[in-house]
């Protein structure tokens, strides 16, 4: 237990602290892209919490194949790994398809992710609590587990409305651009990582030729440079830099 609780520490003081402090004094653009990765972040820290109650004998044995697990690994897995996949679907869409999907779209598709998720996983905990074991696709009226089942339910459901308006999203977002077509920046979020170096979409044969690297974010210090005092300071437009 105390291996399990040292672990489940480290992720949180490691990954969640690391996270954090990227933000941290940033100018933050909340884009659907943004909302995805901060909903990642806290989804996860809830995940990273309620598994820390694992560490302890008692309330590991109490939760040891209930609903209570279901509820944590989906708050780190779903929390962790799907909302991290949404984001970087919005963010490099126009990278590989050369359009955009429609933001307030997205925005809605993410509203509808997070509170479908916590419908649907948040229950799970208090249904652990309760004794509802896993595996179990029925139980009886007088076990008590019906109305946190049926808000769960809810929550699936809510999560199915937002996959679809996200597959909605990419279909009409692809016809407002084939009948309106527009040129996507090379880099549109003034990006750190190289593929926004080349054009959008990316060319077949990727960059003419081949960067060569001297720091880390070596895209980022190419744009950016610091004055006398510190202070960011923008040193040369994206526009010059684009291969």
């Amino acid at each position: 237990e105390s291996f399990e609780f040292m672990a489940l520490c480290s992720r949180l003081g490691v990954k969640i602290l690391n996270w954090l402090a990227t933000m941290y004094g940033g100018r933050l653009r909340f884009t659907t892209a943004m909302l995805f990765a901060v909903g990642l972040v806290s989804m996860f820290t809830i995940g990273g919490l309620s598994g820390v109650s694992h560490a302890f004998a008692p309330a590991d044995t109490q939760q040891t194949d209930t609903y209570y697990i279901v509820a944590h690994f989906h708050y780190v897995l779903f929390g962790g790994a799907l909302l991290a996949f949404f984001g970087g679907f919005y963010f490099w869409w126009p990278k590989i398809f050369g359009y955009f999907l429609n933001e307030r779209w997205g925005k809605v598709h993410f509203w509808l992710t997070l509170i479908g998720f916590n419908l649907t996983f948040g229950p799970m905990h208090i249904l652990g609590l309760q004794g509802m074991s896993r595996r179990y696709f029925t139980y009886s009226a007088n076990q008590g587990f019906g109305f946190w089942n049926m808000v769960a339910s809810i929550g699936a459901f809510t999560i199915g409305v937002g996959l679809v308006l996200f597959c909605l999203n990419i279909w009409r977002s692809y016809r407002a651009f084939k009948k309106d077509p527009y040129e996507v920046p090379a880099d549109p979020w003034d990006a750190r990582s190289l593929e926004w170096m080349i054009p959008s979409p990316a060319p077949e044969y990727n960059f003419a030729e081949i960067p060569e690297i001297h720091e880390l974010d070596d895209f980022w210090h190419r744009k950016y440079g610091h004055d006398e005092n510190g202070r960011l300071v923008r040193i040369a437009d994206t526009e010059d830099i684009v291969q």
